[in-house]
């Protein structure tokens, strides 16, 4: 028959009290068979944006512009309604910070407009603090002058860590044109999937 032994710490001066709720019906916790640490979950568990751009104008070819976002909870925008689910989204440099390692699915949706056909690309990109982590390029010109108007998507499962910092940027060839993502066309996501 196996057997359960609490440990104490030595070193420790605070005593940890194991808590049951209040139920009428048996519950079983069964363990898994491996050594492991167990992982907090107080907010962790319920981690989870939805942030929508201020407005930012292109105006220098192929420098990457930081995407700014708000999420003031409840407002509601052309796109929805903006969250930020444990408070993890920073609105002053636009940075999702990560609360706890885990995989994260991340959606980034931009529409852009451009004032005539010089621009020849659209290229969105998603950064942490240690680099480019995804990128997708896309053709935003129908070479006739007239304004074009593109939707870019960058999606997918990422493994995360805690701390790690994560902002979008977009860029363009503008040549002499002028590329725009305009207020509340652009949305952001992202949610902990475990």
């Amino acid at each position: 028959m196996s057997k359960i032994r609490l440990t104490p710490n030595a070193s420790g001066t605070g005593t940890v009290t194991l808590t049951v709720p209040s139920t009428s019906t048996d519950r079983t916790i069964t363990l898994p068979d491996e050594t492991g640490t167990l992982q907090p979950s107080p907010s962790a568990s319920k981690v989870g944006f939805r942030v929508s751009n201020n407005t930012v104008t292109i105006v220098n070819s192929a420098t990457d512009y930081t995407i700014p976002y708000a999420n003031d909870s409840g407002s509601t925008i052309s796109s929805g309604t903006r969250f930020d689910l444990g408070n993890n989204f920073n609105t002053t440099t636009y940075k999702f910070i990560v609360p706890v390692t885990g995989y994260y699915m991340l959606t980034n949706t931009t529409f852009t407009t451009s004032a005539s056909d010089s621009a020849r690309y659209i290229r969105l990109r998603l950064f942490n603090q240690d680099g480019q982590m995804h990128e997708v390029l896309t053709t935003n010109s129908d070479e006739s002058g007239n304004s074009d108007y593109n939707q870019i998507v960058i999606s997918g499962v990422f493994l995360l860590t805690a701390a790690d910092e994560l902002y979008c940027t977009i860029a363009s060839s503008v040549g002499s044109s002028q590329i725009s993502v305009n207020s509340g066309t652009s949305v952001w996501s992202g949610w902990l999937l475990g």
